[in-house]
């Protein structure tokens, strides 16, 4: 973790690297005990081989992007990530791709409740709600956790797009995550098919 300061907010936000691995440890969760089966018309991904989807998205600011090679159960996944870290916070796309043949033996269902508890388990945080929702055609998982110690917010929506799990964050206090440039960024957010 990094201190952001200014002059009137000082807020603790995690740094690339930790975001980095909280996607390496996304990439590998299944929720233990068992997934639960739905049928293919519930929030249902492509299953196919396909060129993945990329993303575009409006930072409030100059961004850093990422890359992290981590071990999973999945095998060696690259997480990637675009990251702007400012005064009232941080705004974050991530990605991952799985291997076709593990995303096959789970369920949209699964890999995204699996994304949201690894994410909240990785920052410490707890989740306060989560909502099953589509995206662009495609599962998604929209969730909030929050660190009272740390007087952090974490919003999230976790897309899975065939085999590419995509998790936009903004990160602060609930005034930073809740000011015009975090909310815009969240809406600017869309899926595009690679080229």
């Amino acid at each position: 973790m990094r201190l952001v300061a200014s002059d009137r907010v000082h807020v603790r936000v995690p740094s690339i690297c930790a975001w980095a691995v909280i996607a390496g440890l996304l990439a590998g969760c299944s929720r233990t005990g068992g997934t639960t089966e739905v049928s293919p018309s519930e929030n249902a991904s492509p299953r196919t081989t396909e060129r993945p989807s990329t993303y575009e998205a409006t930072f409030p600011g100059p961004t850093k992007k990422g890359l992290e090679r981590v071990p999973t159960d999945a095998g060696v996944l690259e997480t990637h990530s675009e990251t702007y870290a400012g005064p009232q916070g941080s705004c974050n796309v991530m990605w991952t791709d799985y291997p076709d043949a593990w995303v096959r033996r789970k369920t949209p269902r699964g890999l995204l409740l699996g994304a949201a508890d690894g994410a909240a388990r990785a920052s410490r945080a707890t989740i306060e709600s989560k909502r099953e929702t589509t995206f662009d055609g495609h599962a998604a998982l929209e969730f909030v956790a929050k660190d009272p110690n740390e007087d952090a917010v974490y919003r999230s929506r976790a897309v899975l797009a065939g085999n590419r799990l995509f998790l936009l964050s903004v990160i602060g206090t609930q005034q930073g995550v809740d000011s015009a440039p975090f909310v815009a960024f969240e809406r600017s957010f869309r899926l595009r098919p690679a080229r």
